[in-house]
């Protein structure tokens, strides 16, 4: 008989021979008759007693046996382990097995993660919530000069507040945002910061943008001197066009008015490019105060009235009684009246505008919203880019100068708040605008 079955045997009978002996106790017991029932368990106790040792021990070897198994070292089964205890082995195994190679790849996809973040000319930080540091790559530790920045507060390596509220909010919202910073602070150094969430946590990444920045403001003078140049010259051809209209006959008030139009499209192209570039360089001064969205929301439904009868496009108000905005009321209606002019003018006649507004947490929202011919995907990210037209045969007769849209977001970052683009291919789009709340007691 192999020993595993004596084993059990042993122990099965040693259960028979004390299992009567016990009830009989238990029985006394209820009784009152103690003395008896403690010494009638006490000899069920040395049955169990004489057969536990031998059951004991060889029930260890092949549970120790198991344990081998299971954390991966190979060794030959004891001769009696039974073939539940075999079929039990080789499960764990191949489940280690495939444990341990699991563990593998996720270490070499951690290693090779780490080297490439190693590598990155971009500083790439890992922050947990607190505000603590959990991950630096070599150009962050190169740009902070810290040799390792783990566990300590983002707020000592780079002491910049913009930075600390754009982490908290991406921490307390999962919502990706950007801040721009100089390392060190003061310094010439400037680093765009895109921040991403990224498991409970915020994930940074610094790019060095000081070349761009100057060529930008290169850019910025060249569009500001340039500008001003056409505006003499242009200003001059339409009021002589101007005067020959005035004179003109039939033959030639056609060519006039032609000029005309495209002098007056050339003045507004201008216009925009100046007021655009006034905007970047901060020279459009920005005097918020506590707004009424609905009295801005009706000054500029009427600049764009014409335009709206000409394509017969009914307008849908859904604002909240008393809705309010902290917001530079002539910077309020200049963006309504550029995101109602291209709501209005890539609409199909007898579209609709919706122009609405809620209050949410720490945000007060307002949208335009039209059933216009939407915007592609690959699109939307580009078209708050200066110049940039989604699609310029939406409506080749009412071409615009591409320059609305940059001005809405610029005008939006400068009140500290964001503006986002929804679209559908067909149905139309919707263009939120996102400012920040003003306290209670100010609304």
């Amino acid at each position: 008989m192999r020993l595993a079955h004596r084993t059990l045997l042993v122990a099965a009978g040693a259960l028979l021979l004390a299992s009567p002996l016990l009830d009989a106790a238990l029985r006394l017991a209820a009784a009152g008759r103690w003395a008896a029932a403690v010494a009638i368990a006490a000899s069920a106790a040395a049955i169990l007693a004489g057969a536990a040792p031998f059951a004991a021990r060889r029930v260890s070897v092949w549970l120790a046996w198991l344990r081998g198994v299971a954390a991966g070292r190979e060794s030959e089964p004891p001769e009696d382990l039974p073939e539940e205890f075999a079929a039990v082995a080789t499960g764990i195994d191949s489940r280690a097995k495939a444990e341990r190679e699991r563990r593998r790849i996720e270490a070499e996809r951690a290693r090779l993660l780490e080297a490439v973040l190693e590598r990155l000319p971009d500083g790439v930080l890992l922050v947990e919530p607190g505000l603590r540091v959990r991950f630096a790559n070599r150009a962050f530790r190169e740009l902070t000069d810290v040799s390792d920045p783990t566990g300590r507060p983002v707020t000592e390596l780079v002491r910049d507040p913009d930075l600390r509220e754009s982490l908290e909010r991406v921490l307390r919202e999962a919502r990706p945002g950007m801040v721009r910073v100089a390392v060190p602070p003061g310094g010439e150094r400037r680093f765009e910061v895109r921040i991403v969430p990224e498991g409970g946590r915020a994930l940074a990444f610094f790019r060095d943008v000081t070349r761009l920045d100057r060529l930008e403001a290169m850019r910025r003078r060249f569009v500001a001197d340039v500008s001003h140049e056409l505006r003499t010259p242009l200003t001059a051809i339409r009021a002589y066009v101007e005067t020959l209209l005035e004179e003109a006959g039939a033959g030639t008030a056609a060519y006039a008015e032609t000029i005309l139009r495209h002098a007056r499209r050339m003045e507004g192209l201008i216009d925009d490019l100046t007021d655009l570039s006034r905007i970047e360089t901060g020279a459009v001064p920005i005097s918020p105060r506590l707004v009424d969205v609905e009295r801005s929301v009706g000054a500029a439904l009427e600049q764009v009235a014409p335009a709206r009868r000409e394509k017969d496009v009914e307008v849908r108000l859904r604002l909240p009684p008393g809705l309010a905005v902290r917001a530079d009321p002539k910077r309020l209606e200049q963006i309504l009246v550029n995101l109602l002019d291209n709501a209005i003018k890539f609409n199909r006649p007898g579209g609709r505008v919706e122009i609405g507004g809620r209050r949410r947490p720490g945000w007060v929202e307002l949208w335009v919203e039209d059933t216009g011919v939407g915007i592609a995907p690959e699109d939307r990210e580009r078209i708050f880019e200066r110049f940039f037209q989604a699609d310029s045969a939406r409506s080749p007769e009412r071409k615009g100068t591409g320059l609305g849209l940059a001005i809405v977001k610029h005008l939006m970052e400068r009140h500290g708040g964001r503006v986002e683009c929804r679209s559908t291919p067909g149905r139309g789009s919707r263009f939120l605008l996102e400012f920040p709340d003003p306290p209670r007691e100010d609304r």
